[in-house]
């Protein structure tokens, strides 16, 4: 049995398991938070067993509510979920503790990754750090946020970037963002552009997931550029397709920013998260729910305050994209 320790943000995580493709993925998506030694405080337990998930809910029990991915059974603080008969996961809400059951390696990291930011994510929420679905970068001394819907060219746009060593990290697809609207730095697992040949290095790995298929993936400890910590002053950049023959940025108001930021901050849509680890039916997760609105409206608003924004019209021209957003002046 292996033991994997991460810290994030002063959050400890305990991973348990006999797998070591499953403990290597971790280490590889997690690699900037992995923690030597015990981290002093552990917010989040899971064990992972390799084996058949069938007899592992117990019979009887009525399902409390069913989701794209699987059914629960809720009993007390404990909730059975049922991925269908693939894998089984048990989580105990009182002592934030889970065991995955499964025989399915892809399936089980791919719920493991998920259920840790979750989690973690809940808990980041009620201290006042809250993700966006967005890259985060430090050009020429300014942070630089590239907010966009899903296949919008996020990625494409991030791994052009990244290939100039001199441009700083905050994190490939969620930074975090305090009640100040300043920017923190949140780096897991790039996710490689198939368009753009970031690098060759070894450390690249494949992961092949339910929903969303293979995907390419870099650990943060690969890359050459620097990872920047946090930030206030900062430029937030909405990127959207067209047909243009190149790259156009428009500015726009902070009103219409604070708009544009209702669904990849406030809501968190894009955001990696699993419903059934951050939802629970009760009246004092419901107020839990509500004071997580209101602080990320807070930020939102904090954030468009502070920061100018712009509409970045994207062309087809990947290394025109990337050029065009690096040397303009904003």
């Amino acid at each position: 049995m292996s033991h994997t320790y991460l810290k994030i943000l002063n959050q400890g995580v305990e991973i348990n398991t006999s797998s070591k493709e499953v403990s290597n993925l971790i280490h590889n998506d997690f690699s900037f938070f992995i923690s030597p030694s015990v981290p002093s405080y552990i917010q989040l337990h899971v064990d992972v067993r390799i084996e058949h998930p069938k007899h592992s809910i117990p019979e009887n029990l009525l399902a409390s509510f069913q989701t794209e991915n699987c059914i629960n059974y809720d009993v007390g603080d404990i909730r059975y979920s049922d991925y269908f008969g693939e894998l089984t996961t048990i989580f105990n809400f009182n002592h934030n503790s889970a065991i995955i059951i499964s025989e399915n390696i892809n399936m089980i990291h791919e719920v493991l990754y998920l259920l840790i930011l979750s989690r973690i994510g809940k808990s980041l929420d009620l201290k006042g750090f809250h993700r966006i679905h967005a890259f985060g970068v430090k050009i020429n001394h300014l942070a630089i946020l590239g907010i966009g819907n899903s296949k919008v060219g996020k990625s494409t746009l991030l791994c052009s970037l990244l290939q100039d060593s001199d441009i700083e990290f905050f994190s490939d697809d969620t930074p975090l963002i305090d009640r100040k609207g300043r920017i923190h730095a949140f780096p897991l697992r790039i996710g490689l552009s198939e368009s753009v040949s970031m690098t060759e290095s070894d450390s690249i790995y494949t992961i092949t997931r339910k929903k969303y298929g293979k995907k390419k993936l870099l650990p943060i400890t690969a890359i050459k550029n620097k990872i920047s910590q946090d930030y206030q002053s900062s430029v937030l950049v909405f990127l959207h397709r067209s047909t243009l023959t190149g790259p156009s940025i428009y500015k726009i108001s902070k009103f219409s920013a604070l708009k544009k930021l209702l669904a990849p901050m406030i809501v968190g849509v894009g955001t990696p998260i699993i419903f059934e680890y951050f939802w629970v039916h009760t009246y004092a997760d419901l107020f839990t729910k509500t004071f997580i609105a209101l602080s990320r409206t807070f930020s939102a608003i904090a954030l468009s305050l502070k920061s100018q924004s712009y509409n970045f019209y994207l062309s087809d021209d990947i290394q025109s994209n990337a050029h065009y957003f690096r040397s303009y002046r904003f």
